[in-house]
């Protein structure tokens, strides 16, 4: 049997996933309230036409358990033909468990 890290995949996100990341984004923004790093009234965080724009351009990946249900979101933008990380966020609940966010499964 595996280790718990190796239950978790990597695969690229799908449309019908945009409300998902956007809940993920949200929820782990949670973990910031209070430190003064976002200005909350400025920054609405990514739309859900930019979510569905970068999954249609293969440029968002989500995080899944086993049940292949995201946990987390990485979203990378086309930048003078290099593609920077852009986000990367995981829901509360998993954060700072298993090194899921600096997993380097893809599927």
């Amino acid at each position: 049997m595996g280790s718990a890290r190796e239950q978790y995949h990597i695969r690229l996100a799908r449309m019908d996933e945009v409300a998902k990341l956007r809940a993920i984004e949200a929820a782990a923004n949670i973990l910031f309230d209070g430190l003064e790093l976002v200005d909350e009234n400025n920054d609405p965080g990514v739309s859900p036409e930019r979510v569905a724009a970068l999954i249609g351009l293969s440029q968002a990946w989500v995080i899944c358990g086993p049940d292949d249900q995201p946990v987390g979101m990485a979203i990378a933008s086309e930048m003078d033909g290099e593609f920077p990380l852009e986000e990367i966020d995981v829901l509360p609940a998993y954060s700072r468990r298993l090194g899921l966010a600096t997993a380097r499964t893809y599927q």
